[in-house]
């Protein structure tokens, strides 16, 4: 360096030490950071600066803040995040005088965060900075980075509602800018989610930044990402001139930024293309040129790894897929690549930040080692595949606990039962009947399971009454809100939700034995699974079924076997078929012989005859999977000659969302005061709804058995079903029901509806509820989760069994069987046994049209099979009342005795 260029810097430096040294001037700072001198020189400078005793919290606050930013700058990650912690401590000291300094020190600690991979961390501060309080630009801000922080971790409901949030503030105060990048940016969520499934959606929002470009300037990097984003959706919609042609447009832009990192990315993404259309040269080629412009870029290069294994699976070079497979996951996982390739564990996989894309790299080797498997016929491949599949389960787990929305686990859900059915058909291969079950029970009601393991979590952990109370309190209101029509319901459903997180968070905080716990999952083995269900005189049947294929498990005191359903497509046809069969009485022998060909035919398939020879004349319980869970196996028809061969008249049947599920929710304590309710409308306030002649009298001659509690007429309404259903332990509604694509399953009563989500927002402790309505069991199917119906609904809310209904029932017969089940039900008799022989007498005292399964089958009991307890209560007066006479009896017999 020149001399005199030397002495003009040490001047400047000895300058501005006198100017700091006399007061602190913010510009002056500014400058220092900004200069040119060495990186040495202006880290002294600020220590000195840092030392001098005039100088103002504020002022040193300024300091702080400004040094970690520059340190940010210059990749002193450590030092920047000291700093930055020291300004936010000295500004939440005088946030009542400058607000805004906080909550800028607050925004760039959740970027620094969130660019150092410690999303969790970047997560809880912008959640700090949003709680403080005004809204404006910077609180906007927090929102934004919350929409990419929480579809990272895979919780993308929740994305959405940060993202709606902050749309509807760009849009009140004409910030284009802001508003372009908002749909930017849930186009990636969307992308994230899927993007064949989410096409529509990543299509529209990309042509809303377009159609901003007339009042804001759209960057040239947003332009190639929207040509990215269209690419790959048109590649997965099967338009792939269009894909190449958004491919090109992207890559000219991307070589005018001379982004390498971009540039690998979208050749990553057209190598995948020319994969997918079979051009494997030039697939090979691409994917070069990808890893070239990867360089040191972990996320591009491991990208391209995972790709360049299935470009090697798809020419069956499978040592070489094989060792890409591998350096792609190892590459996320431990950010280098060594020769010697070890499965991480969960624990590892837990605290990377790109869960999302390791579980898509773990699933895909999975899916290599059983290509390999079809290829090569070694068991050591499948054994390969199940470890994992059973590593990449372990991962949706945790994405799946980090996701706190309902839709966003729902979704999870969904992702998970692609993998479940990949290892069971493993499983299978292997002849693995413990993995094979395992993965079956995983696919089943887990949500459900998740709910109990909270509950039961609570109470573990000492959990403050008031605190559980507090919990449910909150969810109520916000299921209520989400029911309600209000004119500003999303800001309100936002505030509501924002609340419940952070109760949830201080719950976290304060009891972590209960955040512990709630995270684990009582899910069954098959060992324990014997233990608690089979028995000589009982068996069990688990399925699992997708558009394809299906799996049955058939257990029995003697033996386990797993079996292949084989022509999956046509049984899903012919289960649609038998549906709309079950659905009126038969009237004519054509009609019979068309069911009984059908019927038998999907029995045959469900329960072949080797399997139905180890189930006779014993107990049967379903777990259900899909569509399989829309038929009464009661009403399957086991021999084709014979049209009477109802498997009712062989096994005694009863179903179960998942068997984990089914023991875990009957140990709960449940201790209601009462017996019977019961509520049977007749007449609605909605006029749509047909008047219900029967239902007095079925609810009337039950309570006959049971004297107890009933409301009919216009006294059965919404408000004393919530109030008393609380407290009984059998509650039988008669009345209408329904479901539809556009509405959630409701039950009407006499003034009012009651819907699905409202359900879920009550509690009770009722051993058995009796939905004698239509088709109670019916909803929407989620796919690995099961049918979101009433039934479920009142699962939910705490009771042990359901008697649901699978169609539209008729209430004349309805009442027979009804009456029928409950006396046997007093009698002491199981709930399963109770209704087997209450269908069974209709049936055997009915002929012709009238014993058509229409009539009996439609009633299924889910879940707890047992006895109910019928030792009613005594209250407290009656036993005070007794004391008092026993002891007035024990002092008159004193008296006697002392006369004597």
């Amino acid at each position: 360096m020149p001399l005199l260029l030397k002495g003009i810097i040490f001047f400047t430096f000895i300058y501005s030490i006198n100017i700091f040294s006399q007061e602190f001037n913010e510009d002056e700072f500014d400058k220092l950071l900004n200069s040119s001198i060495s990186f040495v020189i202006k880290s002294k400078k600020v220590d000195s600066i840092i030392k001098l005793k005039n100088i103002s919290e504020t002022n040193i606050s300024y300091v702080y803040h400004c040094y970690a930013r520059f340190l940010h700058k210059n990749k002193k990650n450590k030092e920047s995040f000291y700093f930055l912690n020291k300004a936010i401590e000295l500004r939440e000291k005088n946030q009542e005088n400058d607000l805004i300094s906080l909550k800028k020190s607050l925004c760039n600690l959740g970027l620094y965060h969130s660019r150092n991979g410690s999303l969790y961390k970047s997560i809880n501060v912008f959640k700090e900075l949003i709680d403080l309080p005004k809204e404006d630009r910077l609180r906007m801000k927090a929102y934004s980075e919350l929409i990419m922080l929480y579809s990272k971790i895979g919780d993308f409901e929740k994305s959405q509602s940060f993202f709606q949030k902050t749309t509807n503030y760009h849009i009140e105060n004409k910030d284009y800018k802001s508003l372009y990048k908002n749909y930017m940016r849930i186009s990636k969520v969307y992308a994230l989610k899927g993007y064949k499934l989410n096409s529509k959606e990543i299509i529209y929002y990309l042509n809303k930044v377009d159609s901003l470009g007339k009042y804001t300037e759209i960057v040239i990097k947003d332009k190639a990402i929207i040509n990215l984003r269209l690419g790959r959706v048109y590649v997965k919609i099967n338009q792939k001139k269009k894909a190449l042609s958004h491919y090109n447009k992207a890559l000219v832009l991307y070589k005018e930024l001379k982004d390498s990192t971009l540039i690998s990315t979208l050749n990553n993404n057209i190598g995948d293309l020319y994969l997918y259309d079979s051009s494997l040269e030039k697939a090979k080629l691409t994917l070069q040129n990808s890893l070239l412009f990867a360089g040191d870029d972990i996320k591009s290069k491991s990208l391209a790894y995972s790709t360049f294994g299935a470009y090697y699976s798809r020419m069956k070079d499978f040592k070489e897929a094989k060792l890409y497979f591998e350096k792609a996951i190892q590459l996320l996982v431990f950010d280098n690549e060594t020769d010697i390739y070890v499965n991480p564990t969960v624990d590892e996989l837990t605290l990377k930040p790109n869960k999302l894309r390791l579980f898509d790299f773990i699933h895909q080797k999975a899916s290599y080692w059983k290509g390999r498997f079809d290829n090569e016929k070694q068991n050591e491949y499948l054994n390969n595949a199940l470890i994992d599949y059973k590593l990449a389960d372990q991962l949706l787990d945790v994405i799946r606990f980090d996701s706190t929305e309902k839709m966003s686990k729902l979704f999870w859900r969904e992702k998970g039962a692609s993998l479940y059915m990949k290892a069971v058909e493993v499983s299978y291969l292997l002849n693995d009947m413990e993995s094979a079950y395992f993965f079956m029970e995983k696919n089943k009601a887990l949500l459900l399971l998740e709910e109990l393991s909270d509950q039961e979590a609570k109470v573990l952990s000492n959990l403050p009454q008031q605190l559980i109370e507090r919990d449910f309190a909150l969810k109520q209101k916000i299921i209520e809100i989400e029911e309600a029509t209000v004119s500003n319901k999303t800001d309100v459903l936002f505030e509501l939700k924002r609340s419940y997180e952070q109760f949830k968070d201080s719950l976290a905080t304060n009891y972590p034995a209960y955040s512990k716990l709630k995270k684990s999952l009582p899910v069954l083995n098959l060992h324990n699974h014997k233990a608690n269900f089979i028995n000589e005189d009982s068996a069990t049947l688990q399925y699992i079924i997708n558009d394809t294929q299906a799996y049955g498990l058939a257990i029995t005191k003697e033996s386990t076997t797993l079996y292949h359903i084989n022509d999956g497509v046509i049984l899903q046809n012919e289960i649609g078929e038998l549906t709309t069969q079950l659905q009126h009485p038969f009237d004519t022998q054509t009609e019979v012989a068309a069911y009984v060909k059908n019927s038998n035919s999907i029995f045959e398939k469900l329960i072949p005859n080797s399997i139905f020879e180890k189930l006779k004349r014993k107990k049967i319980t379903i777990a259900a999977d899909g569509i399989i869970q829309n038929i009464p196996f009661e009403a399957l028809i086991s021999d084709i000659e014979n049209q009477n061969s109802y498997l009712i008249k062989y096994n005694e049947i009863n179903y179960v969302y998942s068997f984990s599920y089914l023991l875990f929710n009957s140990k709960k304590i449940r201790d209601p005061e009462h017996i019977f309710l019961g509520l049977a409308p007749e007449q609605f306030k909605d006029k749509s709804l047909a008047v219900l002649p029967n239902s007095i009298n079925e609810v009337t001659s039950i309570n006959s058995i049971f004297s107890d509690k009933i409301f009919v007429k216009e006294e059965a309404t919404k408000l004393n079903f919530k109030t008393n259903f609380e407290n009984y332990k059998i509650v039988h509604l008669a009345t209408h029901s329904g479901s539809s694509n556009t509405e959630k399953p409701w039950l009407a009563f006499s003034d009012d509806k009651v819907n699905l989500n409202e359900i879920y927002a009550t509690q009770n402790q009722a051993d058995l509820v009796v939905l004698s309505a239509c088709k109670t069991s019916q909803g929407e199917l989620k796919t690995g989760e099961g049918v979101m119906s009433l039934a479920r609904g009142f699962f939910f809310s705490g009771t042990n069994s359901v008697v649901s209904t699978l169609w539209n029932i008729n209430d004349k017969t309805t009442q027979e069987i009804m009456y029928s089940f409950y006396t046997k039900i007093k009698d002491g008799q199981t709930k399963s046994k109770a209704l087997h022989e209450s269908k069974l007498a209709y049936l055997s005292s009915h002929q012709g049209s009238m014993g058509s399964p229409f009539y009996w089958s439609s009633f299924v009991l889910i879940g707890d099979a047992g006895i109910v307890p019928m030792d009613d209560k005594l209250n407290l007066p009656i036993l005070l009342l007794l004391f008092v006479i026993v002891l007035m009896i024990l002092g008159v017999a004193f008296k006697k005795r002392h006369k004597k």
